[in-house]
């Protein structure tokens, strides 16, 4: 089964970090609250990442009963909000809104149109509490559905736990990817001349 979740939260992140970087004409102190954003957003994906990565991790190592209970319950939106608020991720993602929706709206203004799909990206995730919560559930619909045939298949659980391997697996690719690019990003971030 393919699916990967935050492969395209990913490109957005970087796309902004790549802007980040290259701000010239913004005064050194809003330059680096923007930056500061886009580090806070790489660590706060990539706690989200963690999380749906150990979620389904959990899954695999479960009984088959508590295995298509839990697999059908990977859409419920109410289980990840409340794990969510538990780790105060929404809230501290929420607080980073600010700067992003500024920088954005400045990208927009003075750059492409194709910015547009970042924005879009952002708004869902931090606009309001939940939002991510929404897109992590949504994101898992598909796997959550397997469970009602894998009940009655031994040939669907077989599939479903396979699905769940296989998606935990890219979501491993995925965390990797936000990793390393978190990592250019605060490179040159250090390396490079400030001006201004």
């Amino acid at each position: 089964m393919e699916l990967n979740i935050f492969s395209d939260v990913i490109d957005a992140l970087e796309k902004l970090a790549n802007a980040a970087i290259s701000l010239k004409d913004i005064p050194k102190r809003q330059r680096k609250r923007y930056q500061e954003a886009v580090a806070e957003s790489y660590s706060h994906l990539n706690s989200a990442a963690n999380m749906v990565f150990l979620r389904l991790g959990d899954l695999l190592n479960m009984k088959k009963a508590q295995f298509l209970d839990d697999l059908q319950r990977l859409d419920n939106n109410a289980e990840w909000l409340t794990l969510e608020r538990d780790v105060r991720l929404c809230s501290n993602l929420r607080m980073t809104y600010p700067e992003m929706d500024d920088f954005l709206s400045r990208m927009i203004q003075f750059s492409r149109p194709d910015w547009d799909k970042a924005r879009d990206l952002v708004d869902r995730l931090l606009e309001r509490e939940g939002t991510l919560a929404d897109f992590i559930s949504s994101s898992l619909a598909r796997l959550a559905q397997m469970a009602s045939k894998a009940r009655v298949s031994a040939d669907e659980y077989k599939k479903a736990r396979e699905a769940v391997s296989q998606v935990r697996e890219a979501v491993r690719n995925e965390r990797t990817r936000l990793i390393r690019s978190e990592v250019a990003f605060l490179d040159a971030l250090s390396g490079r001349g400030d001006s201004a």
